[in-house]
């Protein structure tokens, strides 16, 4: 149980997006690092007005350069340890509390540093990662204002600058948020057809890229038969429905490491990863018998006001290419499937076409 908690909390401070949140914090490591590495050096006053003693300005540039190190090695090697994550934000505030009690200094100029681990957090992290860095930026801000401070002074300044910090980090993890959710709505409507549920063209070639390195990968491009008449009769919305159950149908008859989806119109593919020639083909007649079989209902949809009937028995052309024994390539793949759907409609339709079975090497 303690380790599922650890993991989960931890998590809370892995980056929405892993790759941008690299560029941010060494962009805002090297901003921060450098402005005080320049004025250590060359202008220690400015920064330690009540100790200038050289212990205290190699302490901030160790710091400093510490820091510097860090945001390189996960900008640069890519590491993707969560306790390097979840460490940063948390050495930067202890950092920066820390820099802020040696120089003496708890002015605007010295707190706003505080406000870059709260960037960090409330644009990249999740909402318990940005309430954590926010709840230790304010515990920096009361330490340096409380312990340099005196009275109501320091009260009145931590309240501003933490109430000022915390509006910016919620402002910013929600704004995060809505852009996540669109992000996934469109990556949702570009990898799902809406009307069937299926996958579309672009996350199909997706899929078949990743299996492409597969020993054996089969492919079904299937239409059903004379669907034109079912629009032309029973109007579009009747299609459709017919469409939508074709479509639970085939989901049905597929194994979990199946992908479908719908090319267009009334054309769908099936992606059949590791699978042989001879259960490729087995498979599209198993498909054919399944549709063969089915009862469409186009009761509830039907814009007809004739007696045709509304509960349809519809057939389907399928055309089945293999991978390697038809292609070596995902365009040859798709040729081929589609070459053998046109054979099997000119053959009669209702059947599986392709390259002969017994010699699939066959022009």
């Amino acid at each position: 149980m303690a380790d599922v908690t650890s993991v989960y909390v931890l998590g809370a401070f892995v980056p929405r997006n892993p790759a941008v949140a690299r560029q941010v914090l060494f962009a805002l490591t090297v901003a921060a690092t450098g402005v005080t590495l320049v004025f250590s050096v060359l202008a220690p006053r400015t920064l330690f007005p009540a100790n200038q003693s050289a212990g205290v300005t190699g302490t901030c540039v160790a710091v400093c350069l510490f820091l510097l190190a860090l945001a390189c090695d996960l900008r640069f090697r890519r590491r993707d340890a969560v306790w390097a994550w979840a460490a940063f934000p948390f050495l930067a505030v202890a950092a920066i509390t820390g820099l802020d009690l040696l120089s003496a200094d708890a002015s605007v100029a010295a707190q706003v540093f505080f406000l870059l681990p709260v960037l960090y957090a409330g644009a990249q992290l999740h909402y318990v990662g940005v309430a954590c860095v926010s709840a230790a930026v304010t515990a920096g801000v009361t330490i340096v204002n409380v312990t340099l401070g005196s009275g109501w002074t320091a009260i009145a300044n931590t309240c501003f600058v933490a109430a000022t910090l915390a509006v910016t980090a919620g402002a910013l993890a929600v704004g995060g948020r809505r852009t996540d959710l669109l992000i996934a709505q469109l990556e949702k409507q570009a990898t799902v057809d809406p009307l069937t549920g299926l996958f579309t063209r672009r996350a199909l070639d997706r899929a078949a890229e990743l299996n492409q390195s597969t020993d054996e990968l089969g492919l079904l491009v299937l239409d059903l038969d004379n669907f034109k008449k079912v629009n032309d009769v029973h109007g579009h919305l009747a299609g459709d429905a017919v469409l939508q159950q074709l479509s639970a149908l085939l989901t049905d008859l597929s194994r979990h490491t199946d992908a479908i989806a719908r090319m267009g119109g009334d054309e769908i593919a099936m992606l059949l990863p590791g699978c042989s020639l001879d259960a490729a083909y087995a498979i599209a007649d198993e498909v054919l018998r399944a549709i063969r079989s089915h009862r469409f209902d186009v009761s509830m949809s039907t814009m007809t006001r004739s007696h045709a009937p509304t509960v349809l028995r519809l057939t389907a052309s399928v055309g089945v290419a293999h991978l390697p024994t038809h292609s070596d390539t995902l365009a040859g793949l798709y040729a081929v499937a589609d070459a053998g759907l046109y054979e099997a409609k000119a053959g009669g339709r209702d059947q599986v076409g392709g390259l002969s079975r017994k010699d699939p090497h066959a022009a």
